[in-house]
């Protein structure tokens, strides 16, 4: 399966683990990868370091979009920017400047060069996704799928990749192509706990030692969480196979106009354009054990 990966990587450790879910695992060829939300320039030094940690410089990177779709007044545009990643530090010695705005002619470049044979994975907010299909509107049909971690249906909850970008989410979910959403409950099931990133930290392998790296800095910031949460798995995932998820055809919208409520995923019984929505997630722990032994080659 040919992929690429948009991501916020930076903010929380779980885009960490699923890149490198992507670069190990041998049935996923990762041919891009771009990065969106504030500091995408910092958030792409992060990625290269990556991989090259991981042998592969031969994965192009590029910056993506800074803020949302919707305009923003100052105020707004200073508090999205408080939003500063708390694992970047680790990409210091990376000296490449990335200017934002590139990812979007990175994404449209590389599915043009393997149109009907490549998916989109969107681990972050949808900024990205929503530009490219602004600009070519034939991409639905180009794209095998699009999987992506966003939104919540069984909780009144605002789903931090919907709610960080609503125009661009309504705009990806409505634009017909075969799409997977990996939804927060379900997500949420896959967790490592310290024990499992000690099996990490005990391999030698230059890869492993990044990702504890990584996970050491962003742990004093993971709230209330016993460790990882690999929210961003999922989509790949369902990349390799479907069944690891239970699933139902819904027509998903975000609302957009109630301030009390943007971001809110729901489904609308009249909508066009079904996607699959994750309901279950059959075996995390199988999950966990499977990226584990990818990451230590075992």
């Amino acid at each position: 399966m040919k992929v690429i990966l948009d991501t916020d990587i930076g903010s929380d450790i779980d885009d960490v683990y699923a890149l490198a879910f992507a670069l190990r695992h041998p049935e996923l060829e990762l041919l891009a990868v771009t990065t969106v939300h504030a500091y995408p320039g910092e958030r792409a030094r992060l990625v290269e370091h990556l991989l090259s940690a991981a042998g592969r410089r031969d994965v192009p990177v590029a910056a993506g979009w800074t803020f949302p779709l919707y305009s923003l007044d100052p105020a707004g545009r200073r508090a999205y920017l408080e939003r500063k990643p708390n694992h970047t530090q680790a990409a210091a010695g990376v000296a490449t400047a990335y200017r934002p705005g590139e990812a979007v002619r990175l994404i449209l470049d590389t599915v043009d060069r393997h149109a009907g044979d490549i998916a989109l994975a969107t681990i972050g907010s949808l900024t990205n996704v929503a530009a490219a299909l602004a600009a070519d509107p034939e991409l639905p049909q180009k794209v095998r799928c699009v999987a992506m971690m966003a939104g919540e249906l069984n909780r009144n909850h605002l789903e931090y990749n919907v709610r960080l970008d609503p125009e661009a989410a309504d705009m990806v979910l409505r634009s017909g192509a075969t799409t997977f959403v990996a939804t927060w409950e379900v997500s949420r099931k896959l967790v490592l706990l310290p024990e499992h990133v000690d099996r990490l930290r005990r391999h030698a392998d230059p890869l492993c030692a990044e990702i504890v790296r990584c996970t050491d800095l962003w742990w004093p910031h993971r709230g209330v969480k016993p460790g990882p949460v690999l929210y961003d798995i999922s989509p790949l995932l369902w990349l390799l196979d479907r069944s690891w998820f239970e699933t139902r055809p819904m027509a998903l919208r975000v609302e957009r106009g109630n301030p009390l409520l943007r971001g809110l995923t729901y489904e609308d019984p009249r909508g066009e354009s079904p996607v699959q929505v994750s309901t279950g997630f059959g075996e995390p722990e199988k999950a966990r054990e499977l990226l584990l032994r990818l990451l230590t080659g075992a």
